[in-house]
């Protein structure tokens, strides 16, 4: 493509032609005028624009004088909030709050604003002044809301102050609700209605008296007469709370004190009740410790003193002291002679009669002797601990097979033989041999439970030999009767050291047993007849049924061989009849005798039994049948029962000498071995005296006297 140059190439000038001026002239006058105009309008615009900033300025120091103001609202309404929080803890006393909230607010300084018109700042001054001013009031109420509250706190201080001292003992009421009334100013100024100012004051005054009447109830709660006396006030007309408590509260109030009148008459009743209740509880107790014949000690009268101080009985106590000390007088006394005493005194009781504590004293002594007697009879060796202070040093009987200590129970228990016999001479000799203390008999008892024949004869000899004589020996098995008394039978038996003949040939050797074997037969026929839990378990144990009959057929045939034997005497022939039945088994069971029915007895065999565990059985004279001594043969038994009576009689004098011979002469066993009472015609033959004539085969053999278990106990 070709570019068009037109007509800006090289141009050929033409020659100059006349110019018009006047066209110029015009236009150079048209471009003043502009100018000029322009100028103007220039200044104006200035002018425009100087008045615009201007009054943008003064809209600027509006905006901060009014966020001036806020700011100042803001510090006002801080320092008015920290005059309420130190008004509110008490950290700003009231009477300072307005002023140093005014000291606070004029060390806000007034900001400097440029610009801001006279009227504005005129208008930034009254809202200062304006928002100070509604700080102030505030503060103010503030202030007095506080100074109420102070004067509120002071009124009810003041009110509590007097109540606790209206609360002391003692306290003046009158005068405390007195100068509760000068407080009525300080409630005035705390702002308190008049209404309520004098509510308060009265409700005050009235607590004050209800709290004194109470106080007083509460002191009088121990004291009929201070509850008498305060009732009056609150009932009478003249009462000291007629005008001083309504009536609602004196009612109440009496109702208290009448239920505490009632609670202390009850409780007064009932610890005179109390107190005499024990001191009856105190006698009784003295009654029981005098009828148990054992002294009292000193500390035990001095509690019962103490229970029955107060109370009507201590008459009686003092009497108690003096039957006390008369009656141990009497306990240190024979027996005989303390039964004799009793008796004594309570046929004159009979005779005379006598006052109720005169009887009451007698059974007392009754009591006393009847308990001491039969301590001294059933433990005498207790009774020497309890009542003579002697010591008894225990007897350990499973040392008896050990090495020594044979000798160590031979000791013992030759101590023992001699307390008993202190004791016999001071209180009569029918105190019992008894050497074994309670729990030792026991435990004796137990022993010869668990041994067998053979051992339990072992230890009887062990026993035996340690005792020293037969006397000691048969105490001991006698303490344990009542609980084995086949046992003890086999003891006695077996310390005889003596021979038996069972059966009498013409041709044949006799049957002769020593009393070690009888004891041994017999340990083995009571053991199958009282199995223990130990034998009922074990294998090829025999069982009585097979060598023993129906035990009614025994017991006729046994009653066949002793006859009249045990008459009067049913526990004896109980205790006789389990003695023949244990040897029975026993000898049955070592010979291999079976009962081939209930029926089939061996009378041969009954008659050994009863031979060998009681004796031989005598029709003496023709008359009843006796039981002669262990081992002795009928006609030595009647020797010697002749000459036992031949000697009785010459010593009692009696009138019937020639008559001992006599077919009606009858005896009776006695409760000791050996000891037969004489009858004659089956009644007892009495001396001059009025007591039994009675003899002892054994007199001329002190050995064989002691009492027997089976034949004559009761």
């Amino acid at each position: 493509m070709k570019i068009p140059l037109g007509d800006f190439g090289n141009v050929v000038g033409e020659g100059r032609r006349g110019a018009d001026t006047s066209a110029i002239g015009r236009a150079v006058q048209g471009l003043g005028d502009t100018g000029q105009a322009i100028a103007v309008e220039m200044q104006r615009e200035r002018q425009r624009l100087a008045s615009e900033e201007q009054q943008e300025r003064r809209a600027m120091a509006r905006a901060q004088a009014d966020n001036a103001a806020l700011d100042y609202e803001l510090e006002v309404k801080r320092r008015e909030a920290g005059a309420a929080e130190d008004l509110t803890t008490g950290d700003l006393d009231p009477d300072r709050a307005v002023r140093r909230f005014d000291d606070e607010i004029a060390q806000i300084q007034e900001p400097e604003i440029e610009h801001l018109d006279p009227i504005a700042r005129e208008s930034l001054g009254r809202a200062r002044r304006r928002i100070a001013a509604a700080g102030r009031m505030k503060v103010e109420g503030v202030a007095t809301a506080a100074r109420r509250r102070a004067y509120q706190s002071q009124f009810a201080t003041a009110l509590d102050t007097l109540g606790k001292q209206a609360g002391l003992p003692g306290a003046d009421i009158e005068a405390i609700n007195a100068r509760a009334e000068a407080y009525r100013d300080l409630g005035r100024q705390a702002g308190l209605p008049p209404d309520q100012l004098g509510r308060a004051l009265q409700d005050f005054k009235d607590r004050n008296w209800l709290n004194h009447a109470q106080s007083r109830s509460m002191a009088a709660r121990n004291s009929l007469p201070q509850l008498e006396a305060l009732a009056k006030d609150l009932t009478a007309a003249d009462g000291y709370y007629a005008s001083r408590l309504d009536t609602d509260r004196r009612n109440a109030l009496l109702r208290g004190v009448q239920a505490d009148q009632d609670q202390l008459r009850i409780r007064i009743e009932n610890q005179a009740l109390r107190v005499e209740a024990r001191a009856e509880r105190a006698l009784a107790a003295i009654d029981r410790q005098i009828a148990s014949g054992v002294p009292a000690t000193p500390q035990m009268w001095a509690a019962w003193q103490a229970q029955v101080a107060g109370s009507q009985l201590t008459g009686e106590f003092r009497q108690r002291l003096d039957d006390e000390a008369e009656i141990q007088r009497v306990l240190r006394s024979p027996v005989d002679q303390q039964l004799r005493l009793v008796q004594e005194r309570e046929a004159k009781l009979t005779r005379d009669g006598g006052s109720i504590a005169e009887a009451a004293n007698v059974a007392r002594l009754r009591r006393a002797v009847d308990a001491s007697v039969q301590k001294l009879h059933e433990a005498p060796l207790s009774f020497a601990e309890e009542r003579l202070g002697v010591e008894n040093q225990p007897i350990d009987l499973s040392r008896l097979l050990e090495p020594g200590g044979a000798s160590q129970v031979a000791a013992l228990l030759g101590e023992r033989a001699a307390t008993i016999d202190s004791l016999r001479k001071q209180f009569g000799g029918s105190v019992p041999l008894r050497p074994l203390l309670p729990q030792e008999s026991q435990t004796l008892a137990s022993t010869l439970e668990s041994a067998s024949p053979a051992q339990a004869s072992q230890f009887y000899a062990a026993l035996r030999h340690a005792a020293g004589d037969d006397t000691v020996f048969r105490g001991a098995m006698q303490q344990i009767a009542p609980d084995s008394p086949i046992k003890a039978l086999a003891g006695v038996l077996s310390s005889k050291q003596r021979a038996l003949t069972l059966e009498r040939n013409w041709i044949a050797d006799d049957v002769v047993a020593s009393s070690r074997d009888v004891a041994v037969t017999l340990l083995q026929g009571e053991r199958l007849l009282n199995r223990s839990e130990g034998d009922k378990t074990a294998d090829g144990k025999a069982q009585p049924k097979l060598f023993l009959p129906e035990t009614t057929t025994l017991q006729a045939s046994f009653q066949a061989e002793v006859g009249r034997a045990f008459a009067g005497r049913p526990g004896a022939a109980e205790l006789a009849f389990q003695a023949v039945q244990a040897y029975y088994v026993g000898k049955a069971a070592q010979t291999g005798r079976l009962a081939s029915s209930n029926s089939d007895i061996d009378l041969g065999l009954v008659r050994e039994s009863v031979r060998a565990t009681l004796g031989t059985v005598v029709t003496y004279n023709g008359n009843d049948e006796v039981i002669a001594p262990w081992g002795m043969d009928a006609g030595e038994f009647e020797d010697r029962v002749e000459t036992a009576i031949r000697i009785e009689a010459k010593r009692r004098n009696l009138p019937w000498q020639a008559e001992t011979h006599s077919r009606s002469v009858g005896l009776v066993n006695g409760s000791r071995d050996g000891e037969y009472t004489v009858t004659v015609g089956r009644r007892l033959v009495l001396d001059d005296q009025g007591q039994p004539v009675t003899i002892n085969v054994h007199s001329n053999d002190p050995g064989e006297r002691s009492g027997a278990i089976a034949r004559g106990s009761r």
